[in-house]
């Protein structure tokens, strides 16, 4: 029975770790309706979005070379008092008649309270008529 057990925990926490590695967060980290437009790829905003859990400070949007994911760079910082554990971080993304196009996210393993880590959120792989992404938002979680 004992055997089963640590098999099966085995097997989740690999799948938990495969998709980690897949969603291509790395040891990583708005305020709702606040947006940020996305104007160039290297152009750092210093506009603030928060959620309940987190504000992302520092951050930029971009296509990746052939242009099929988006992703999102920034400092998340935990703005409550305890720590977080296992907390992903979604950031939807919007086309500029503010239909959603898609969602990049990232898991945020551990962070203490009021500390701050920098994340790479990112998305699936897009279609070629979800390649008109003008603005993204912090979402609530």
């Amino acid at each position: 029975m004992n055997k089963k057990i640590i098999l099966v925990s085995l097997i989740i926490l690999m799948l938990i770790a495969g998709l980690f590695v897949l969603t291509g967060c790395g040891n990583n980290e708005n305020k709702e309706n606040n947006t940020n437009d996305v104007k160039n790829e290297e152009e750092i905003s210093d506009n603030s979005q928060e959620n309940n859990n987190f504000i992302l400070k520092n951050h930029k949007g971009y296509y990746n070379e052939t242009k099929d994911k988006y992703i999102v760079e920034g400092t998340i910082v935990n703005k409550t008092d305890k720590t977080l554990e296992d907390k992903y971080v979604m950031i939807r993304l919007y086309s500029e008649d503010e239909k959603l196009i898609s969602v990049a996210e990232c898991l945020v393993e551990k962070i203490e309270p009021h500390a701050e880590i920098k994340i790479i959120a990112n998305t699936p792989t897009l279609s070629e008529n979800a390649r008109e992404i003008v603005k993204y938002v912090l979402s609530s979680l």
